[in-house]
């Protein structure tokens, strides 16, 4: 029953963790200062 609750936390952590690290690269490839 645990692991059903862990599986939704742990996607959307690591989720987060891919998407943040996207917006960072992004802008430090392309700095808004334009």
């Amino acid at each position: 029953m645990e692991k059903k609750k862990v599986l939704p936390l742990a996607i959307a952590f690591i989720a987060i963790i891919v998407v943040s690290f996207l917006v960072v690269g992004f802008i430090f490839i392309f700095p808004p200062e334009e």
